[in-house]
């Protein structure tokens, strides 16, 4: 068994990146309470509550999902709304209904090598935000130029920036940060 899958695919995003990566967010004032975000692999729910904070969103309107039992239990005390569980097979949410989709799945090859978890993720979670709502996507630079991302990417999104991780944080993984606007 891989690092990735002991761990369930948890890498957190270093906490000192959220708040640059909040700089490119905006929530209108009007909006607050009628905003959702979703962190569909929360972990300890660090990164949605620094997110949530920083724009000025209250825990209502945040909503995480856990696989990890323990990551699980620590992240509810922090995000009232946490399920515990797959979030590939079992979250559900209402299509349209999520403002801002804080993505950073597992990095890893599905079971027959042939596709990545990042994309399966995507895939399964990109139609629960709004029409014009925010996709938030960390990931491996490199499965940027898969098929399956350059074919869907641009017809699900517009708007796409994409971002290095800062040059002492992208050596680890090689990760970005993409923005995305919902079509």
């Amino acid at each position: 068994i891989c690092n990735s899958q002991a761990k369930k695919g948890y890498y957190k995003t270093p906490s000192h990146l959220l708040p640059l990566i909040s700089q490119y967010l905006k929530v209108d004032k009007e909006e607050t309470n009628n905003y959702r975000l979703l962190d569909p692999c929360c972990g300890k729910g660090e990164a949605i509550h620094l997110l949530g904070e920083a724009l000025n969103l209250p825990t209502n309107c945040l909503y995480g999902n856990e696989l990890d039992e323990e990551r699980f239990e620590i992240a509810r005390k922090v995000i009232p709304n946490c399920l515990f569980g797959d979030a590939i097979a079992e979250l559900q949410c209402s299509t349209g209904s999520i403002s801002l989709l804080y993505e950073n799945p597992p990095y890893d090859f599905e079971g027959d090598d042939n596709g990545r978890t990042e994309y399966k993720f995507l895939q399964a979670h990109y139609r629960f935000l709004t029409h014009n709502g925010i996709l938030v996507f960390i990931v491996p630079e490199t499965i940027l130029s898969r098929a399956e991302f350059v074919k869907s990417m641009p017809v699900w999104f517009k708007d796409i920036r994409i971002f290095r991780f800062p040059p002492e944080d992208y050596p680890v993984f090689k990760q970005v940060v993409l923005f995305g606007r919902k079509r």
